[in-house]
């Protein structure tokens, strides 16, 4: 006999007592689906949104009460850590002020944008003026340093990041600023179980080596930096021998040629600072447990990875697919959540660095649940071994 499934918003659901198993997207789908067959949504101009019920039958009433499967809260799809350095622009008085316009959003954008720009109103207000931006960011391996200009405007905009990387200011206050920022983002990660996770994991894997480190430094590190630290480092770093420049858009390879050295021409020939060795992995098969107290675990595990020059790289990479990459329609994922409602999600990656890589993964659950979902990722994870499927493969 063929089976049709009725959706909540098909369903004539009276109003009761209603029960919506799951916490996720399709759940919050489910609990709409039937509280706006009683009554709507609505938002006045001024007010926040609120439901009003439709009159009720006899003395029925609704309510729904959203059900985690395994106790647990959705995960976020990035950490942000909060707060940082107060807000001097765009503060909640004056987003306050801003309340009842009618070009809102393009008004909370200009709060945005000045809040942004006060580190170096003079360098922000040339930029803009050419209808160029520049940004710059930091990783286990590389500086890495971006401009985006219109044609007619890049030999200005070139000289103003030519500007930024051979003569930066490094004015105290915006020096105090980032290091209180830094500092913030340390604080939230010291109480953040996602980081405590990811911390360990890189110490145990990578020992000294400064992968094993974290990225933003330690509260005393940062404490103790000056302006003139930062611009030593600066000089012994950034220099032509080390630079790798790719570039898209309307330039043919003389005018680049011409407005790399535009930019880059006056840095230092070659860097003085010591490039670290390539990496070597310490992990042993060992488990750490760090006593933390809260709901959920947080589970990590990693082993040694391939470098992308290895001949099995690309099968590693499709297989990684299969099992923990792939996201829904992974073993991991299949098997630890959608059958047994563990975890909101597991995954796993290829972990390529330019001195070493890893293949790694992590997910986290109830603590009463972790040791079922950290033996069933051992047998996930074993039973690869004995192949995967023609449909597997075609998929991935």
């Amino acid at each position: 006999m063929a089976r049709r499934v009725i959706t909540a918003a098909e369903a004539e659901i009276p109003a009761a007592r209603v029960g919506v198993m799951g916490t996720s997207l399709s759940g919050i789908d489910a609990a709409m689906a039937v509280a706006t067959q009683h009554g709507r949504f609505v938002q006045r101009r001024g007010e926040q949104l609120r439901f009003d019920p439709a009159e009720p039958d006899g003395d029925a009433r609704l309510s729904i009460t959203m059900m985690s499967r395994a106790g647990l809260l959705p995960e976020a799809d990035f950490y942000c850590p909060i707060p940082y350095e107060p807000l001097s622009v765009m503060t909640p008085e004056a987003l306050a002020a801003l309340e009842g316009r009618d070009d809102l959003l393009d008004a909370v954008f200009d709060l945005f944008r000045a809040e942004l720009t006060q580190a170096d109103p003079a360098y922000a207000e040339a930029l803009e003026s050419l209808g160029a931006n520049t940004s710059f960011d930091a990783s286990d391996d590389a500086v890495t340093v971006s401009l985006r200009a219109l044609t007619e405007n890049r030999d200005e905009a070139a000289d103003l990041l030519h500007d930024a990387l051979t003569t930066p200011r490094f004015d105290a206050d915006a020096v105090e600023r980032v290091r209180a920022q830094v500092q913030s983002v340390i604080r939230s990660e010291a109480t953040d179980p996602q980081s405590i996770a990811a911390k360990e994991m890189a110490r145990r894997a990578w020992g000294d080596h400064p992968y094993g480190s974290s990225l933003n430094g330690t509260a005393e590190s940062v404490a103790a930096l000056t302006a003139d630290d930062l611009r030593a480092a600066k000089d012994r770093v950034l220099a032509r021998d080390r630079v790798i420049v790719s570039a898209a858009g309307d330039i043919d390879a003389a005018a680049l040629g011409a407005l790399i050295d535009r930019i880059l021409g006056d840095l230092p020939a070659q860097a003085t600072a010591p490039l670290p060795p390539p990496a070597q992995l310490k992990l042993t098969g060992e488990t750490t447990v760090i006593d933390w107290d809260s709901p959920q675990t947080v589970v990590s595990f990693a082993q040694a990875g391939l470098p992308m020059s290895d001949p099995d790289y690309f099968a590693a990479f499709v297989l990684d697919h299969i099992l923990g990459g792939g996201g829904f329609s992974s073993r991991l994922m299949d098997e630890i959540r959608e059958k047994r409602g563990l975890t909101y999600g597991v995954g796993t990656a290829l972990a390529n660095k330019v001195l070493g890589e890893t293949w790694q993964g992590g997910m986290a659950t109830a603590n009463d649940k972790t040791a079922e979902a950290v033996v069933l990722v051992r047998e996930v994870v074993g039973k690869i071994r004995e192949g995967v499927t023609d449909k597997e493969l075609a998929d991935a």
